[in-house]
C-alpha cells in the first residue's frame, strides 16, 4: 500500500517542484490530507462540484500558485 501511495503522489511531487514550491514532497503530504478531509466531506453529503471548487481554492491558495497558472511549470 506505502508502494502505490508513493506512485500516486508522484505526479504531484513533481507538479510541485516544477511550480517552484518550496519543500514539494512535505507539501504533497499537506495536499494529499486535503483531499482525504474534501472526500469525507463529500461522503457526508457536500456537492461534489462545490467541494471540488473549495479545495482546488484551498489548495493553490496554500502552495501559492494562482489558478491561472495551474497546470503549467514555473517561469524561471
Amino acid at each position: 500500500i506505502a508502494e502505490l501511495h508513493a506512485d500516486l503522489m508522484r505526479p504531484l511531487v513533481t507538479a510541485l517542484r516544477e511550480a517552484g514550491v518550496p519543500e514539494p514532497d512535505g507539501v504533497a503530504a499537506l495536499v494529499n490530507g486535503a483531499v482525504s478531509a474534501a472526500a469525507g466531506q463529500v461522503r457526508r453529503g457536500d456537492d461534489l462540484r462545490a467541494t471540488r471548487r473549495r479545495l482546488q481554492r484551498f489548495v493553490l491558495g496554500a502552495v501559492g500558485v494562482s489558478s491561472d497558472r495551474a497546470g503549467r511549470p514555473a517561469a524561471r
